[in-house]
C-alpha cells in the first residue's frame, strides 16, 4: 500500500492516534488533538529520548518528548506491542522540565527557570 492510502486508512479508522511514517529515513509521526491542533515529529524543533519502561513479558514503551515549533511541550510513548497504538500528551512547562531532569539532559533556555523551582 502506497503511504498516503495508508495515511487514509489510519485516519479513518482511527482518528486522533499517531500515524507513523518515515520521511528521509526518519521515523514521522502525527497526532491530531481533540482541539484539532496536529503535532508532527518531523516539525519539532527539538527532542530528547527517554529510557523507556518495561512492563510484563517483554512489553515496553519508549518515550521521546518533543518541543513544537511554538514552543509547546509534548510526550510520545510508543509501544513493542502491535496492538498499542502510540499515544501522546500535552505537558506543562513543570511537567517538561521535570522529565528533562528524571531524565538527565540538560535544560533548554526556556525551562532553566522551571526546572530551579524543582530540584532541591
Amino acid at each position: 500500500m502506497t503511504k498516503t492510502l495508508l495515511f487514509f486508512l489510519a485516519t479513518i479508522l482511527a482518528p486522533h492516534v499517531g500515524v507513523t511514517f518515515e520521511k528521509d529515513n526518519q521515523p514521522m509521526a502525527r497526532y491530531q488533538l481533540e482541539d484539532g491542533t496536529i503535532l508532527d515529529t518531523v516539525l519539532a524543533l527539538q527532542r530528547w529520548r527517554g529510557a523507556g519502561k518495561t512492563w510484563t513479558r517483554g512489553v515496553s514503551t519508549m518515550e521521546t518528548l518533543y518541543c513544537s515549533s511554538k514552543g509547546r511541550y509534548w510526550l510520545e510513548e510508543v509501544s513493542n506491542w502491535r496492538g498499542i497504538a502510540p499515544t501522546v500528551r500535552v505537558l506543562t512547562p513543570r511537567e517538561a522540565a521535570t522529565w528533562l531532569l528524571m531524565q538527565g539532559y540538560d535544560m533548554p533556555p526556556d525551562l532553566v527557570d522551571v526546572a530551579k523551582n524543582i530540584e532541591e
